[in-house]
């Protein structure tokens, strides 16, 4: 029988302060495991903790090892209550390592807005406002003169704010009362506006210094990923991040870690780790199919049929997968089929084009028709493909295809595009599929090529066996708004296609492997398991670990063994304590903590482990690779020479689309994209476009990183990156094939980030352009000058209430709209900037003059004026005179304002005014070197603020 002692005390006594308050939390919530606990450290707890060593710092994962192991709680309540204890734990250590003023003892600088306050907000107060709010009478409460004017280190910044919202909204003073002037009024709102302001920067500081942080969610599914070389999507049920006012979900300042977060972490890890070690002794039988089309098809002839006269539509036959050599699915399953839609069958095999035969050319703008019916949804219209259709397939195991093929080349010596998907058919004639693969393919000889993806992460059906999965493969060449015929197509030679579920390489999986390595200790289970441990906790927690660590976690993996039916399930349960340590999951944890009457702290040069964490997560978002481990091991990651080649190595590396994807999502806001939704009275349009309107960002970014363009292509340039698809949204004649460089003719009115569709829709209601939003988004993402946040209860544009006003320009409902003194100042400022987009409708397609002819009727009659004039005088006649405008007198500033944004993605943290020398000099190498963006980030590895803490 277990001992029912308290198990805090047998533990050593700097822990037992904070064991003895968490096993009291723990007892009190056994009985209410959902319960949200909040955890925070005592004065003298954190003394105590910061008296202690380094090498004894406290763990979390340590004390939830400990209470949780040992608190008498039955094993459902013990899956339960693990992940909320560890939230408790996770907290305190949160608190005594991330608060900056725990960790540096900084006091924040005194408020520089002192004197604008008792000039401008204190005699505004004396003469306006305590009548009713001062010391004779307190309305609602409220008695303004005993409010502390000190924002930053006193207790009413939330009471200020609310009578700035007052006054800038004219509430107050109320009607019947002396009113200020309109300048009175600005002014006073401007002075308390600024010392808000300086109050919230200053609470949010960390002196210039990178605190810890908890991995974003794309970051653990990547590091994951990287970890136990498993590609699944680890994050998918995630809670939804936060966002940094910058637009950045990996900011310190938002990353919050709440009891729901650590459930997920250990459900997610548990579950991985499962996946991985669990396995039967014996390999799983493949599902093997192969096809061979010609034993088939009839040479030289298309299996299409002719029409049914009572469906009015071609049945395309099915070929009957056989039993044998060409199909082993296993006993007592289904027979597939496999169907070829418009493509050509020859002698060998099959030919795919892009398009049909029959496909007309003249009308390069035209839609794609789409497959309907019993065919399913499809992918690009009715477009040349082969299927397999197939029962009962492994749905959640590795998946190889290998399909043997060539390259008849088309006009211009143009390649095809091999492009395979998986998915399967819902009923109802809804079908769901993902793609898997998408390559040229640019020999003309037969090759095979072979793709090995995650069965788990593709649509496949699981628990319907009557309805099939099936594979498709197409040409993704397609003709797109070219006037290509038929013949000039490029077109895919198809000789044969293999497919096998439950495919793995060797058994057990490499992945098995590679955690459970051969070791001649094998045998010995507690000197295999602490080799085990350690090459684990290396590569989890990105560095070395001392043998006290490691023995920890054997302690802990041999008192799960006493219970648990085997070595496996032992070190699933110890691997999984280890993905949920804030060893694995935070970043950039402070190793120096000082008490709270010691100076400020000196930065330290992070050591060679803590910097190719650092870099990798900054442009791969994942763990560091062997490489960089190894130079971290030798100390030469550190070299100035050294740090540069790796970081040009790293972004050449296919990872760093990690770093193109969400360093554009989170600076450009393409999460707008998704947050609206097209009106559908006045355009016709397909949902999937808004995925072509991301990509298109994303890779335009991608192509100026990888070719190390200036970054001035993002203010204009002269291409862009087109797929047949968004070509034909834009009307842009002669693009076809898939993703490509297209460059532009003048006429076109492309170019930059400011004409491309993520932008101009975004920031649209979804039926009309919405020239304050446009306008706030170039202020706020290309130049760093966010205006400030508009008065509480702001209506939206006049939309025709006043009989005269149904007539009104957009310009002229614009001005009635900033017809209020409190607005004024922030519409001058903001209006110009996105009036200058007008010729670009929401959908973020041309139009001129008074006519949307891409509109539907009756919203095709606009006024289109993008004449305006800025704040400071200058005259707009569109967007090309706004470029031209920001790329001669507002270089400077958008140069300064990339930098801003590169340097606070990179950090992980806000900028601050320590951080202004090194983005200084980072100007300045730019402006030297043709404004290049891989030498920006070059310059970003390199400052004093990147390599310290």
């Amino acid at each position: 029988m277990r001992s029912k002692r308290n198990p805090v005390s047998s533990v050593a006594k700097p822990y037992k302060p904070y064991l003895r308050d968490t096993y009291r939390k723990c007892q009190r919530h056994i009985k209410r495991p959902h319960s949200l606990i909040s955890t925070k450290a005592s004065p003298k707890q954190l003394s105590t903790y910061q008296r202690l060593p380094v090498g004894e710092r406290l763990e979390t994962d340590l004390i939830t090892e400990v209470v949780v192991k040992r608190i008498e709680i039955n094993q459902a309540q013990h899956r339960i209550f693990r992940p909320l204890v560890f939230a408790m734990l996770v907290t305190l250590s949160l608190t005594l390592h991330s608060d900056p003023k725990a960790l540096y003892a900084e006091e924040p600088a005194t408020n520089s807005s002192d004197s604008a306050f008792e000039q401008t907000v204190r005699p505004y107060l004396n003469r306006y406002c305590l009548e009713c709010h001062g010391p004779e009478k307190q309305k609602a409460g409220l008695r303004l003169d005993q409010l502390d004017s000190d924002m930053i280190h006193g207790s009413d910044a939330d009471t200020w704010q609310e009578v700035l919202d007052l006054t800038n909204v004219s509430e107050m003073p109320p009607d019947g009362a002396e009113q200020p002037s309109a300048q009175e009024r600005q002014e006073m709102v401007a002075a308390l506006t600024h010392s808000l302001r300086l109050a919230m920067e200053a609470n949010r500081s960390t002196g210039g210094r990178n605190v810890l942080r908890r991995m974003t969610a794309y970051e653990y599914s990547n590091t994951l990923r990287d970890l136990l070389d498993l590609d699944l999507r680890f994050a998918i049920d995630l809670p939804p991040e936060g966002v940094a006012k910058e637009g950045f979900k990996n900011n310190s300042g938002v990353l919050g870690t709440s009891a729901l977060h650590l459930e997920y972490f250990e459900r997610i890890a548990r579950s991985a780790l499962e996946r991985i070690l669990l396995k039967p002794e014996a390999q799983p039988e493949p599902y093997f199919v192969r096809i061979q089309p010609e034993l088939a098809f009839p040479e030289a002839s298309n299996p299409t049929q002719p029409a049914n006269p009572k469906k009015g539509k071609a049945k395309v036959p099915g070929y009957t997968l056989k039993q044998g050599a060409d199909f082993d699915p296993g006993f007592n399953v289904k027979a597939g089929l496999f169907r070829l839609h418009h493509g050509e069958a020859i002698e060998g095999g099959i030919l795919l084009a892009g398009n049909r035969p029959t496909d007309p050319v003249k009308d390069i703008f035209a839609a794609d028709r789409k497959i309907g019916g019993a065919l399913g949804a499809g992918r690009s219209g009715w477009q040349p493909e082969f299927c397999v259709e197939m029962y009962e397939v492994p749905h959640d195991a590795p998946v190889r295809v290998r399909i043997r093929c060539s390259a008849i080349p088309g006009l211009g010596n143009t390649y095809p595009r091999l492009s395979f998907e998986l998915g399967s058919f819902r009923g109802n004639g809804v079908s769901d599929q993902k793609e898997a693969a998408n390559i040229e393919i640019s020999s003309t000889e037969m090759r095979i090529y072979e793709f090995i993806v995650e069965g788990a992460n593709y649509p496949f059906q699981s628990n319907k066996p009557a309805r099939p999965s099936y594979f498709r493969i197409f040409n993704d060449y397609r003709r797109g708004t070219s006037q290509l015929t038929y013949e000039q197509l490029p077109k895919l030679n198809i000789d044969w296609v293999e497919i096998t579920g439950n495919y793995y390489e060797t058994w057990p999986s490499r992945q098995h492997r590679a955690i459970l390595f051969d070791s001649p200790s094998q045998f010995d289970e507690t000197k295999y398991a602490q080799e085990v441990l350690k090459r684990f906790m290396q590569r989890a927690y990105r560095r070395p670990v001392a043998q006290e660590e490691v023995e920890r976690k054997a302690l802990l993996f041999h008192s799960l063994r006493e219970s648990e039916p085997s070595f496996e399930y032992a070190m699933i349960s110890t691997l999984t304590a280890i993905l949920c340590s804030p060893n694995f999951l935070l970043l950039s944890e402070p190793e120096t903590v000082v008490t709270a009457d010691s100076k400020k702290v000196p930065k330290r040069a992070i050591n060679d482990y803590e910097l190719a964490s650092r870099l990798s997560y900054f442009l791969w978002s994942s763990m560091p690779d062997e490489e960089l481990f190894e130079l971290a091991g030798k100390n030469d990651l550190h070299r100035k020479e050294t740090l540069i080649a790796q970081t040009r190595r790293m972004l050449q590396d296919p990872k760093s689309k990690a770093f193109s994807e969400n360093f554009s999502a989170q600076w450009l806001d393409l999460a707008g994209i998704r947050r609206l939704a097209v009106n559908p009275e006045y355009f016709d349009f397909d949902e999937p476009t808004k995925d072509l309107f991301e990509q298109e960002t994303i890779r335009f970014l991608d192509h100026v990183l990888r070719e190390n363009l200036s970054i001035t292509k993002f203010i204009d340039s002269q291409f862009a990156i087109l797929n047949p698809a968004l070509a034909r949204h834009y009307r842009i004649a002669g693009i076809s094939g898939g993703f490509q460089v297209a460059n532009l003719a003048k006429e076109e009115h492309r170019g930059g980030l400011l004409t491309q569709a993520s932008m101009l829709f975004g920031n649209s209601t979804g039926a009309e352009t919405h020239p304050i939003k446009r306008g706030v988004w170039v202020l706020e993402r290309l130049l760093d000058d966010p205006p400030p946040p508009p008065p509480p209860n702001v209506p939206e544009l006049p939309n025709g209430e006043a009989k005269d006003e149904t007539q009104l320009s957009l310009k002229e409902r614009l001005v009635a709209h900033a017809d209020n003194d409190s607005c004024k100042d922030c519409h001058r400022k903001i209006d110009p900037w996105g009036v200058a987009f007008e010729n670009y409708n929401a959908l973020g397609q041309w139009r001129e003059g008074k006519v949307d002819p891409l509109a539907l009727s009756p919203h095709q009659e606009v006024e289109i004026d993008p004449r305006t004039q800025l704040s400071n005088g200058r005259t707009i006649d569109n967007l090309h005179s706004l470029k031209q405008y920001l790329l001669s007198e507002k270089k400077e500033q958008f140069r300064r304002a990339v930098v801003n944004k590169v340097m606070s993605y990179a950090l992980g943290r806000y900028l601050e005014f320590a951080d202004r020398k090194d983005v200084d000099l980072i100007c300045g190498n730019l402006s030297d070197r043709d404004d290049r963006f891989q030498n920006l980030i070059e310059q970003v590895v390199l400052t004093e603020a990147f390599r310290t803490k």
